[in-house]
């Protein structure tokens, strides 16, 4: 990408009304720097369900509101595989709450409608919602909605604030904080109003559950309910008597081979914090992710689906398939992957990289399932160190690269039994000048943050500044 190409990137971008707050906090002449997490969530109560296999085997139906996830997998292989490995036992399945329940049910839990489509009263329905009376007995739920919390899809999503020149722990701390603050305020108005009492207490719910039962979809179960952690980072960058960027292709050029290196490492990143197809586990017979069920399906998300070579700008969740710049090409992972596997192939394919969705914005990493929080440190800081890395490095553009994809497509298969190929290690070592002692994914993933840990901290430009001493 040249810097003529550079200068054809557009940093005018659509406002959306979560970041109209953030325009008034940029200073004249300041160098600035941002840190935040996206965490999208869903709720879970306390008392869990006691199914059989008959019901695991009949009940499994979407929620009307939220993507139909049984039409992820091929005709008949989810009830084929299933049938295989259910044995007699009892199941117990965690009751989860959704952002519809809030929306679109009551106290009772009557739907509004009886059918999202078409639009039919539901005459049960006692003509207020959840939500409503939520706000209605409690402004925390009117005034930090849009802001610390938002309903995103059929998630519950919270949104850290303090993003400018903050640090890692901060922001980790502010998550902590708005997480507790929303399940303080809910527990509370729940117990009050004597909503879903039956349920027991409710919570953020604290793994992705391969089978759940959605309140809102109450004699059903739903599969692929799996929460995410979207990482917003941008890199020093000094600001003009307006607060804004001040050389816009340097900020474009040192983002883009941040973003490039992110995606070389994404693999490894998957493998290790990605919640993988429960029926890949305990069914050799199927061709289902053993590293993240997202990033295989690639619907909102993907690994290495942004193109840097263009460097485009805004909020962009899915593009059409056949427009990426890949689709043609046999040997992209995605085409591999979809020769081989039990998943449906989409027509539209998610993005694992915004850039510049907002005023002086950087970089969106949006590839994260959700994993326990006692990461988040560990992983904040290794994507410093990456930029730290990719400042002083040349980065390539990994996604054209067939080491890199070859990679991806076994890594996407085999999740943490991945074998990582000597080729990919060679370019891993030449990339990031150390030498690369095992083949093992996770011995890969600690050696190499164990050496830019070691390089970068306290001592690299973005360390210094977004890693608290």
């Amino acid at each position: 990408m040249t810097d003529h190409s550079m200068n054809d990137v557009s940093f005018e971008i659509e406002l959306l009304d979560k970041h109209k707050d953030y325009r008034n906090q940029y200073r004249s002449n300041d160098l600035y720097w941002g840190v935040g997490i996206e965490n999208e969530c869903y709720l879970e109560f306390e008392n869990h369900r006691v199914v059989d296999k008959h019901f695991l085997l009949t009940k499994g139906l979407h929620e009307k509101y939220s993507v139909n996830h049984f039409k992820n997998y091929k005709e008949n292989i989810y009830t084929n595989s299933l049938q295989k490995i259910l044995s007699d036992k009892e199941y117990y399945l965690p009751v989860l709450m959704n952002s519809h329940s809030f929306t679109k049910t009551d106290i009772n839990n009557q739907h509004k409608t009886f059918d999202p489509i078409d639009n039919e009263p539901n005459p049960e329905y006692t003509g207020e919602s959840i939500f409503e009376i939520l706000q209605k007995h409690n402004p925390y739920f009117t005034d930090e909605l849009q802001k610390e919390f938002i309903f995103d899809g059929d998630t519950v999503e919270f949104v850290t604030q303090k993003f400018y020149k903050t640090d890692v722990d901060s922001v980790i701390s502010e998550l902590a904080t708005i997480k507790k603050g929303f399940i303080n305020n809910l527990q509370n108005a729940f117990e009050k109003e004597k909503i879903f009492s039956d349920y027991g207490a409710i919570k953020i719910c604290s793994e992705n559950h391969p089978f759940a039962i959605f309140i809102s979809n109450n004699e059903n179960y739903s599969v692929f309910n799996n929460m995410t952690y979207h990482f917003n980072l941008t890199i020093p960058t000094e600001l003009n008597k307006d607060g804004e960027i001040k050389d816009k292709i340097d900020f474009i050029k040192k983002h883009q081979s941040a973003i490039r290196l992110f995606q070389w490492l994404s693999p490894l990143f998957m493998i290790k914090f990605g919640s993988s197809d429960y029926l890949s586990h305990h069914d050799c017979s199927v061709n289902l992710t053993k590293a993240s069920q997202r990033c295989a399906m690639s619907r909102y998300i993907g690994v290495g689906t942004y193109d840097t070579n263009v460097m485009k700008t805004g909020k962009i969740v899915q593009m059409n398939f056949d427009e990426h710049p890949m689709h043609e090409n046999p040997l992209w992972w995605v085409n591999r992957y979809s020769e081989i596997s039990d998943y449906e192939k989409i027509d539209k394919i998610g993005l694992d990289i915004n850039f510049h969705k907002h005023k002086n914005h950087g970089i969106e990493f949006r590839m994260f399932d959700y994993f326990d929080e006692k990461y988040l440190q560990e992983v904040l800081n290794f994507l410093v160190f990456i930029m730290d890395h990719s400042l002083l490095t040349p980065i390539e553009n990994p996604i054209c690269d067939l080491e890199w994809n070859n990679f991806v497509y076994e890594s996407i298969i085999q999740g943490k039994e991945t074998v990582v190929p000597s080729n990919f290690i060679a370019l891993l070592e030449n990339m990031l000048g150390i030498r690369i002692e095992s083949n093992d994914p996770i011995l890969i993933y600690n050696q190499i943050y164990s050496s830019l840990h070691a390089t970068y901290y306290e001592k690299g430009f973005c360390s210094s500044l977004l890693i608290k001493n």
